[in-house]
């Protein structure tokens, strides 16, 4: 069975050909999105997907999802918001900016209100909840977001080797939680740390 692998990304043209079959303007266009990116979401701690759609200013579209880790704690999942501006962040060399996001309701998390004083200039839409838990999302979460939409999909326990490049000294530490995080979803994961100065 060949099965096409998950879909975090749509191109300009991509994004145009959408909006003229549904007749909608790419804003209007972002609630169907959102449903489309429910396809995507993790949540098997919850059962409640949450879904992220995002247009940049160059008209690509962006998606993101919940992603929950059974045996963790749920603070340790990736937000739907996270996932997209790690997903944004993953393929965005260059100087566009998201200009556009929308997000589906869920169940209210109190960490999560923050969501759009951190995305400076971006207009949220057909919102009932935003959903942010961290202004800085932690970097196993965006490597993660990479590693999925990357191609990896959600198999985490195919990893075999991560590295956490961290300061020495640094207020926040990202060791402790990265290994928590790694050792749970792929055991076999071999985790270099390395500190620099």
């Amino acid at each position: 069975m060949n099965q096409q692998a998950p879909k975090y990304v749509f191109s300009s043209a991509e994004s145009e050909e959408m909006s003229k079959t549904q007749n909608l303007s790419l804003p209007h266009l972002l609630p169907s999105l959102v449903n489309l990116a429910q396809t995507l979401a993790r949540p098997p701690i919850s059962n409640r997907p949450v879904d992220a759609a995002g247009i940049l200013s160059d008209d690509r579209i962006f998606l993101g999802a919940n992603v929950e880790f059974p045996g963790l704690p749920v603070y340790n999942s990736i937000h739907a918001e996270q996932f997209l501006i790690a997903n944004i962040a993953a393929r965005n060399a260059d100087d566009t900016k998201l200009v556009y996001a929308a997000v589906s309701a869920a169940a209210t998390c109190g960490h999560c209100i923050q969501f759009p004083q951190h995305v400076n200039g971006t207009q949220i839409l057909e919102v009932t909840y935003i959903q942010f838990c961290s202004p800085n999302l932690e970097r196993v979460h965006a490597a993660l977001v990479a590693y999925m939409v990357g191609g990896g999909g959600g198999g985490f326990e195919r990893m075999v080797a991560a590295v956490l490049v961290e300061k020495e000294e640094v207020v926040v530490a990202q060791e402790k939680t990265a290994r928590l995080i790694l050792n749970h979803i792929s055991p076999k994961c071999e985790i270099l740390v390395v500190h620099c100065h």
